[in-house]
């Protein structure tokens, strides 16, 4: 079961450095378009997407939390279920807050 725990982290690491090099690669294409310089990012891209090495820090929380689940002497299951749950919760927020932080800046915003 303690394996399993440090499995779901290291994906958590891996998806938190995806998203962190994909970020990486595109802010860096941004550089060489014209239409990016003289554009005004959102703020939510500038957030998410220029302030970008939070995605290396993410996993630093379920990495503490696993290490202390894995100390303990006997897991019982609703704990590796709230573990499983929590980390899922961030995934899902990572990787939808990066995407969506990637697309605003080619999606017209119309006033009414």
């Amino acid at each position: 079961m303690k394996v399993f725990l440090w499995l779901l982290t290291s994906a958590l690491a891996v998806v938190c450095f995806a998203c962190w090099a994909g970020t990486h690669l595109i802010v860096q294409s941004w550089s060489w378009s014209r239409q990016m310089r003289e554009g005004v990012l959102p703020d939510f891209t500038v957030l998410v997407i220029l302030g970008k090495n939070w995605l290396l820090f993410c996993p630093v929380i379920w990495i503490v939390y696993a290490v202390w689940l894995s100390v303990q002497r006997e897991l019982k299951l609703p704990q590796v279920f709230v573990f499983l749950g929590s980390l899922v919760l961030g995934i899902a927020i990572i990787v939808s807050s990066t995407v969506i932080a990637l697309l605003l800046p080619y999606i017209q915003l119309v006033d009414f």
